[in-house]
Formats: structure tokens, C-alpha cells, sequence
């Protein structure tokens, strides 16, 4: 133990810790039961599928964020290129993440089980682009080099709001070919005018690629509030403009919620790529740099760790108060400072205070809090923000829980436990 260590140990040790209780949320289950059996079915509606033809090559688009059954969908839509006689073969559409190189890129698919091997398919990874018309503000546009010399490109990607910006176009299809098939370049020129621009870009830019004919359709999917598929569809090229709104309307309401309005203090066990862009979703914290605040208005926010996923991306640290030295060895600085570079925004990559351990973490995290002087504080803990099924909170937020079929909160107490080196390893039965 470093003197750092025992200072930090004398400073905190006479933080009170409240009780804690197990609270859970039940959601809809209407998630689909066959992924690849339904992909290949929509692509089969309406003809959509009648587009590629024997012998084209054709580039299945494929981002860096991870969703549910992920690779069942990816190689639904390679098989169904396939079985048409055509050629598939996947790019990384992901602008500049992957440490904005080629085999980074490769490498985040492949922790997705999207390989050449188990898809039967050549993956191409290139950074290169090529400038394949401008936008109607006179932006250029670039497109992926393989994408690009194939005779057709099927985005493939998951419809969800954005972290960072609003309008009718956010996470999704439009937005995949304008920031993710565009790679750095393109993605860093369509950042270029700010977020306050990125709704009104994407739609431009997407159109763009839309008009050079070479999208044959787009594979949009959406997740229930379980982080399981319950939406598929396959849009054809010239209704994805008209399309997607609607999908991400319904993606919005499918969102869980900490089920709080104002809370104290929000515990993160992880957060990263896999999770969001932003590493934790902003709109589950309530915390953006460019949104700003809202539910559930935490005023300390503590992280504990990165995912190994993430690379050590670690775009978005600036929007916890509290992290660990475990945290800070995983940064990979350049591809963190990369990521905020091509989106014009420094904010999400700003250091948090650093603590030895989580038990200093989550102490300080307590200690700081300061907006609920006068009650007992009210803290919610949770994996990350996908995982919001079941949350520890604090006492002081069991008089806001009004226990229903859809939430409800165990009886039991819990406290929480830390090892001998300060790492955090669960919640115990209060005795």
C-alpha cells in the first residue's frame, strides 16, 4: 500500500454507507425468437432481396456497436446475398473507432464473432476513402474504398437515439453511411460543423449516398427494453429517409429508465464501446456534455472500470466524476483523443479524479455528494447501462418506489463488500 493509498484509506474511513436493497424491473418479452430465420424472411418481403443479382459484389456494412444476436444478423444478410449468386463480403462501418486503423477495425468485429472464418465471407477493412458526391450544404462525402467498388452495400445497424445529438435521423441506418461507412475522413467532415448540425448532416449526407444508387437496402433492427431484437426490418434504398423515423420513435419508447427523477449518486460498475458511444449512454445517466442534464439529475457519477471491448477507448470518461487507477492502466489514449477529435468534441475524453481503488471510489463518491444534505442520500448502482433489469439503491430512495407489477424491491437489506486490495466484489445480505 502506497502512502497515496493509506491517505486516501485515513480520509474516507469515516464515510457512512446506507443500506442497500435489490430493486427490479419487468419488461416486455416480445423479443424474436429466430433472429437469423427472421432476417432472411424480411429480406425476402417485397422483393427487396430481387436487387442483388448473380455475380455482383456486394459490401455488407457492419458498425462497432454491439447489439443483441449481432452475428445471426450479419450472417443472415451475408447468406441471403449468397444465396442470390452474388459475392458478399463485409467493411467495417464504423468512422474512426478501432484506433482509426484497419485492423483495429477488423479486430473490434471480431470480438463480435464477425470473422472470415465463422462468416464464410472476406472481411475488408480499409481506412481509405473516396469522395463520392457533397451534401446539399457542399460538404464532401466519402465513402469506405471497398464499399465503394462493389456494385452494391447493404448497411446493417441497430436504430436507437443518439447520445449526443437529437432529430428525426440518430443512431442508425442514415447515419451508418454517413459517419461509419465514411471512416475518419468522412466522419470528421461531417462532425465538422458540430453537434448542433449533426441531424441536419446525416440526413444530407446520407442522401448523398442514398443518390449514387449503389445502397440496395438497409437492415435496421431495434431492441426491447431487455437489450433483445423485437424489431426487424429490411428497408428498400429510397424509403430509408421516410422509413427509419418511425423505427426510432419506437426505439425511444422501448428505452429503459432509472426509475428515479433525482438521485445523489450513480454508481457504474462498467462502461465502454460495447455499451454505447458515449462508453455509458447519456440518456440513462441523464449526463451529457452536449445535451446537458436531466433524469435523474445525479449530481456525483463514479465509475469503476473499462471493458475490455473498448480497447481502451475510453471516450466518454468525462462524464464520470470518480474513476480507478484500474480504469485509467486500460486508456489508450490516442484512439480516446482520436474518437473525440473526429466528432469536434473534447468533452467526453476528460480525465475524471482518479482513486487507488473502487473502495476509495466509491467512498469519495458519497463523501462528494452534497444536493440532498438534509435526507438520507439516494444512490442507484447498476452494471452498466444496458443492464437495468435489476439496480441496488440506497434507503433513501425506497419512499419513491411505488411497488408495482413492473417494479418492485426485495425485503431484504444488503451492504456492500470490498477484498482486501480495495476491489468492490458484490452486495451481502445485511445481517
Amino acid at each position: 500500500m502506497s502512502m497515496c493509498q493509506r491517505s486516501f484509506d485515513e480520509l474516507l474511513s469515516g464515510t457512512a454507507v446506507p443500506d442497500f436493497y435489490l430493486l427490479h424491473q419487468r419488461f416486455p418479452e416480445d423479443a424474436v425468437q429466430n433472429v437469423y430465420q427472421q432476417v432472411k424472411s424480411v429480406c425476402r418481403e417485397d422483393g427487396v432481396a430481387d436487387r442483388i443479382h448473380p455475380g455482383m459484389r456486394v459490401a455488407v456494412a457492419v458498425g462497432s456497436r454491439e447489439y443483441s444476436s449481432m452475428y445471426d444478423v450479419v450472417k443472415a444478410v451475408a447468406d441471403t446475398v449468397s444465396e442470390r449468386g452474388a459475392y458478399p463480403f463485409i467493411v467495417p462501418a464504423m468512422g474512426c473507432h478501432g484506433g482509426m486503423t484497419a485492423e483495429g477495425q477488423r479486430e473490434v468485429l471480431a470480438h463480435f464473432g464477425i470473422t472470415e472464418e465463422r462468416m464464410g465471407v472476406p472481411v475488408l477493412s480499409d481506412m481509405e476513402t473516396v469522395c463520392i458526391g457533397h451534401s446539399a450544404s457542399g460538404l464532401e462525402v466519402h465513402m469506405d474504398r471497398n464499399a465503394a467498388t462493389a456494385d452494391l452495400t447493404i448497411p446493417v445497424n441497430r436504430v436507437k437515439t443518439h447520445t449526443d445529438f437529437e432529430g428525426k435521423y440518430e443512431s442508425g441506418l442514415m447515419k451508418m453511411m454517413a459517419i461509419g461507412l465514411g471512416k475518419q475522413h468522412g466522419a470528421n467532415i461531417c462532425h465538422s460543423m458540430g453537434f448542433s448540425s449533426m441531424s441536419r448532416n446525416v440526413y444530407e449526407f446520407g442522401m448523398t449516398f442514398l443518390q449514387t444508387g449503389k445502397i440496395a437496402f438497409g437492415l435496421a433492427v431495434v431492441e426491447n427494453e431487455n437489450h433483445k431484437i423485437c424489431c426487424v426490418k429490411a428497408i428498400p434504398a429510397e424509403k430509408i429517409p421516410e422509413e427509419e423515423p418511425g423505427l426510432l420513435d419506437y426505439s425511444k419508447s422501448r428505452m429503459p429508465r432509472i426509475p428515479f427523477e433525482k438521485i445523489d449518486l450513480l454508481l457504474v460498475d462498467q462502461m465502454g464501446k460495447d455499451f454505447s458511444g458515449t462508453g455509458m449512454d447519456t440518456n440513462i445517466i441523464g449526463r451529457s456534455v452536449v445535451k446537458g442534464i436531466s433524469r435523474p439529475y445525479a449530481e456525483r457519477i463514479v465509475v469503476f472500470d473499462l471493458t475490455e471491448k473498448s480497447e481502451g477507448n475510453a471516450n466518454g470518461m468525462g462524464l464520470a466524476d470518480i474513476t480507478t487507477k484500474k480504469y485509467y492502466d486500460k486508456i489508450d489514449f490516442d484512439a480516446t483523443y482520436i474518437n473525440g477529435m473526429t466528432a469536434s468534441e473534447p468533452g467526453p475524453g476528460r480525465m475524471p479524479v482518479i482513486m487507488p481503488t473502487e473502495k476509495n471510489a466509491y467512498l469519495y463518491g458519497i463523501k462528494s455528494c452534497t444536493g440532498n444534505g438534509r435526507g438520507p442520500i439516494r444512490i442507484v448502482h447498476i452494471a452498466n447501462t444496458l443492464a437495468l433489469k435489476e439496480m441496488f439503491i440506497s434507503e433513501g430512495l425506497l419512499d419513491q418506489v411505488q411497488d408495482s407489477s413492473h417494479v418492485w424491491v426485495d425485503s431484504d437489506r444488503y451492504r456492500p463488500v470490498f477484498d482486501e486490495k480495495g476491489n468492490f466484489t458484490g452486495y451481502q445480505k445485511a445481517k
